[in-house]
């Protein structure tokens, strides 16, 4: 009887998978290959090429595995890295174990702070949240305040024993920039197209609200093409209370109504609503250009409070930025030898 198809049986040569072996021969009108997977673990290669021959079996896979096995499973468990996105208004802070973040921390953006007061702040609060500092083996960092990136470097290599990886032109992103200076992109928003591409694929337009709000595309190749800044909420809320001699500072909460009763919900309807109508434009005319199945991706401290009001993202993610700088970590690092 021709046989139909190929099965592939994780087979270690033992007595277990000889039986599934045989079953599946038995009950299954197709070739059935025996794959061994070797990571290390003490295996008789001799046997099990023997004993499945014996059953008549005719393609015999044994694969060295262990250099991908410690780079993907072992390397991460026993490294821990700190991720840190320095924006103007506030610093981000991340500790993955692996791919898990197991801590997310923020402290006020202040270009005035030593290495030391940031230093001692940052131990004490990764301490608090109950993260062991002998664990963090590595860091990778992105700024868009130049007076803190080289106060962040020393800090690093005081505190954490750590030489951080910074990410600037020159460091390995599998990212093709598509801008008249590729130096002029702020490093962040590279680092979260490196995010957004790998976690919700292209093309895509990552929206990062922060001191500015900033529109990023990439394209269905996975190029990245631009986008466009505007003022961020907070930004635009504080010039309205340090230029006008009555209006106030106000939270940033969508009314009840577009149309205010009162100067506090004129407010948060111009604010709010109007930049919710901002991003709905801005993103219909991005997709104009990208496509109209491009992936809209929200992130930054009021990206919930304009999904709220704008039905235009598929995805919010607050931890964009320091899942991209993760990723670029690992892009950056070589792997792991095993020696046989």
């Amino acid at each position: 009887m021709k046989k139909e198809g190929k099965i592939v049986l994780a087979y270690s040569g033992g007595l277990d998978t000889s039986i599934i072996l045989k079953w599946l021969q038995e009950n299954y009108s197709a070739e059935v290959v025996a794959y061994t997977a070797d990571i290390g673990q003490k295996i008789n290669k001799k046997k099990i090429i023997n004993n499945a021959k014996k059953l008549g079996v005719k393609r015999i896979i044994i694969e060295n595995l262990k250099n991908t096995f410690v780079k993907d499973y072992v390397f991460p468990m026993i490294r821990g890295l700190l991720a840190i996105d320095i924006g103007n208004s506030m610093i981000n802070l991340g500790v993955f174990d692996g791919e898990r973040l197991m801590a997310n921390l923020r402290v006020s953006t202040d270009a005035r702070r030593s290495a030391d007061e940031y230093g001692l702040t940052l131990r004490d609060l990764l301490i608090l949240n109950g993260v062991d500092l002998s664990k963090i083996t590595d860091v990778c960092m992105c700024s868009v305040v130049p007076p803190l990136t080289g106060i962040f470097e020393e800090l690093i290599q005081t505190y954490f024993k750590a030489i951080p990886l910074t990410v600037t032109a020159g460091v390995k992103t599998g990212l093709q920039i598509s801008y008249d200076n590729p130096r002029d992109v702020g490093a962040d928003r590279i680092v979260d197209a490196v995010a957004a591409i790998e976690l919700y694929g292209q093309p895509t337009i990552i929206v990062d609200f922060g001191t500015a709000t900033v529109f990023d595309a990439v394209s269905r190749d996975g190029v990245y093409l631009g986008g466009a800044i505007s003022p961020g909420m907070n930004v635009a809320a504080e010039a309205l209370f340090l230029n006008t001699s009555q209006l106030r500072r106000v939270e940033l909460v969508a009314p009840a109504s577009a149309i205010g009763q009162n100067t506090t919900e004129a407010l948060q309807s111009g604010l709010v609503l109007g930049y919710a109508g901002l991003v709905t434009g801005m993103v219909a005319r991005f997709k104009k250009e990208l496509g109209e199945d491009a992936k809209v991706v929200g992130t930054g401290g009021l990206a919930n409070t304009i999904a709220d009001v704008a039905d235009v993202f598929d995805a919010i993610n607050p931890d964009l930025t320091l899942i991209g700088l993760r990723l670029i970590y690992a892009k950056n690092q070589p792997p792991p030898k095993v020696l046989d």
